[in-house]
């Protein structure tokens, strides 16, 4: 069975009331899936719960057929609210007619729903099925010239919004709710400050180490209980991915594979092998400097649904395609781990002001209709949309191989994080000082994230606390824009100096820049970015001239 086809995908006709189900798991955890149609029911569980072994332990159950069942007696709309992993689903009561549809707290798991004006309802873990589903039965779809904005401003969507105008994706923390009064979106998880003001470093290393801890045993037990051979873990020259490897080997995980993609010159590629090295651990590499993937605009955009620009996983689809999954499990990384633990969106200690500005790729279009108003905060703003909507895009793609996994993103570790005062995490204080007490050889061999000096570090903070000083807000991927060869994903560098990446990525534009004949101030806007912009921002026209092809 082809990875696009496997999914889940609900089906109501608002003309005669007829349901259709249709569910094609994944061989892979399938302990972790639960469908189940009888005479009062649907319900339908996939992807991997993290947790699942504590939930029958607390719940004395030992399958998870009977864990469900028992939730949703206990809570028959978010039953859900205890599980840990990139899961989703949907339940369906026969008798009232309600339909709960949900992802996971950090939305890289999100489904997708259409809700026609005739009654229609087509809901899906898979945009590319809702999309099969409307064109085969001639629904009303419309391309989405707004989400095209937001793609080509910051690079992935903000809002519910996909290349469809009529249809939405859950986003994280929220689910789906139809009844015969209307549709809703209500919300059952969200990340907030529970800071205990009298912390000190000391109490805040113990905390994350256990919680982060508890976090890795959690993703690679998974591996475990379903005989997986070998540990799929991602390394680059960073601190995130390191600690995720570092930590799992310091616990008594064996077998761990570690995979890098980056440019052969850079110094990612020589640190993470440093790191692999020590470990002991398989490292294997594939070299970006051929750039090879750019060409993959259309494969690419059609896996991760258009909902980030399409070279934002560089070489990853590549390495994947490529990889043995009947040994390998879940695939582990360290995402997010520098903006959670290491405040990598803490703009200040006195104030938090939201500035969506900070979270873009590209400030040379203008992207209306952008609603921040409710988050508490510039950095959980940014959590939400640059993190979770943005980085952690390229889940999808990596779903048609195996499930991402971070420790980082474990919702329990985040609100260990977010109890911790900003004080202490902003510019990686926290981050580093865990580092060099409790693993400080992970700290000694080199990275690309410099650790700086305690007179450093005061000087900042009394600027901070001053007012003097603004950060400027790390961007998860600012290295792409680089010219550098000796950088992991050196775009400017290929593009000038690979002519043939050059001639795709122009000769690709030229072909299909026609397609937005019909929206002609975003043609005009992908023009100018196209022609004025980085090869970021051409690669961000690429994706949304894909995308108008593709969903057609």
């Amino acid at each position: 069975m082809e990875k696009q086809t496997i999914g889940w995908m609900f089906m109501l006709s608002g003309k005669n009331g007829i349901v259709r189900v249709k569910v094609n798991f994944d061989d892979r955890f399938k302990d972790d899936k639960f469908y189940c149609d009888n005479e009062k029911i649907t319900i339908v569980s996939d992807g991997v719960i993290l947790n699942k072994s504590e939930l029958f332990a607390k719940y004395k159950v030992t399958t998870l057929e009977d864990l469900l069942f028992l939730l949703l007696k206990k809570d028959e709309f978010t039953f859900f609210k205890e599980f840990i992993g990139p899961f989703n689903g949907f339940y369906r009561n026969k008798e009232t007619g309600v339909l709960i549809v949900w992802g996971n707290q950090t939305g890289d798991s999100a489904p997708f729903y259409y809700v026609g004006v005739d009654g229609n309802v087509v809901v899906s873990n898979k945009f590319n099925l809702v999309y099969e589903e409307l064109k085969r039965n001639g629904m009303v779809y419309s391309f989405s010239d707004k989400a095209a904005y937001q793609l080509l401003s910051f690079g992935y969507m903000v809002d519910d919004s996909t290349f469809l105008k009529e249809v939405k994706r859950v986003r994280a923390g929220k689910y789906l709710f139809v009844s015969e009064k209307g549709m809703n979106i209500k919300e059952w998880h969200r990340f907030s400050y529970k800071v205990k003001i009298d912390m000190g470093m000391n109490e805040a290393i113990e905390l994350i180490d256990q919680g982060f801890r508890k976090a890795v045993k959690r993703c690679f037990d998974k591996d475990t209980e379903y005989g997986y051979k070998y540990h799929l873990v991602d390394l680059s020259g960073g601190l995130d991915s390191r600690m995720t490897t570092w930590v799992a080997h310091d616990m008594g995980y064996r077998n761990i594979v570690n995979i890098c993609y980056s440019q052969s010159t850079s110094l990612d590629c020589q640190y993470a092998k440093d790191v692999a090295h020590f470990l002991g651990n398989q490292f294997y590499v594939k070299y970006l400097d051929e750039a090879s993937f750019v060409r993959e605009v259309e494969e690419v955009t059609k896996k991760n649904f258009g909902m980030g620009y399409y070279a934002g996983i560089t070489g990853g689809n590549q390495f994947l395609k490529f990889l043995n999954f009947r040994v390998l499990g879940l695939e582990h990384t360290g995402q997010l781990g520098d903006l959670i633990v290491g405040g990598g969106y803490l703009k200040s200690l006195r104030e938090d002001t939201i500035d969506v500005n900070g979270i873009k790729y590209s400030n040379r279009v203008s992207c209306e209709d952008i609603n921040v108003s409710g988050y508490e905060g510039h950095e959980l703003m940014s959590l939400y949309l640059r993190g979770f909507q943005g980085a952690l895009s390229t889940h999808y793609i990596r779903s048609n191989y195996t499930y991402a996994v971070s420790p980082f993103i474990d919702p329990e570790f985040i609100d260990i994080c977010f109890s911790i005062p900003k004080c202490l995490r902003i510019y990686n204080r926290l981050y580093w000082t865990w580092i060099n007490k409790k693993y400080p050889m992970a700290g000694k061999i080199q990275s690309t994230r410099k650790q700086r000096t305690r007179f450093f570090i005061f000087q900042k903070l009394m600027q901070l606390v001053q007012g003097g000083f603004r950060r400027g807000l790390h961007i998860i991927g600012s290295r792409h824009f680089s010219h550098n060869k000796r950088d992991m994903n050196p775009f400017e560098f290929w593009y000038a100096t690979n002519p043939g990446i050059r001639n795709f990525v122009n000769t690709y534009y030229e072909e299909h820049i026609h397609l937005l004949d019909g929206y002609k101030k975003l043609q005009a806007d992908s023009m100018m970015l196209f022609n004025q912009g980085s090869v970021i921002e051409k690669l961000q026209v690429l994706t949304i001239l894909a995308a108008r092809k593709i969903y057609a």
